[in-house]
């Protein structure tokens, strides 16, 4: 048991700890205190602090994602939000409600919010020609323009 505890009292001494032994993170209090270390902490906490305003804007799970960002180590959580977002809703132009990506209208009125096929109603791109999902011919906007 004395054998144990000068193994660890020898760890402290060399400054070393079990957390630093097993590859985690350990950042030192004096870090935090350098001038580097104050720009380094205030830039993770305004980035963390996007994430959570973002994901809340985009209608996601926002609590969640701020707390993946903080406690997945090495900036992965903040990676994986960047690269797992959900695109930012359209809002409805009748009643303001946001309408997701893949929605061509609004859920809560009707309204049409993006340009969606004639004949399954799914939302296409404007510079389809044919829809891509059930091959219906869609109208050109550019030819309905040019006809007087």
């Amino acid at each position: 048991m004395q054998h144990q505890d000068r193994a660890v009292q020898a760890r402290f001494r060399s400054g070393r700890s079990t957390l630093a032994n097993k590859g985690l993170l350990f950042v030192s209090p004096l870090f935090l205190l350098s001038p580097i270390g104050a720009v380094a902490t205030t830039i993770y906490v305004l980035v963390v602090g996007y994430v959570y305003g973002d994901a809340r804007r985009r209608g996601m799970h926002h609590v969640l994602w701020t707390l993946l960002a903080i406690f997945i180590p090495n900036a992965i959580g903040i990676i994986l939000y960047f690269i797992l977002r959900e695109p930012i809703p359209v809002p409805c132009p009748s009643c303001g409600a946001p309408a997701r990506k893949g929605h061509a209208f609004c859920a809560g009125c009707g309204t049409a919010v993006r340009v969606a096929c004639p004949q399954c109603r799914q939302p296409v791109e404007p510079g389809w020609r044919n829809c891509a999902r059930c091959g219906a011919a869609l109208l050109a906007r550019s030819e309905g323009a040019s006809t007087p």
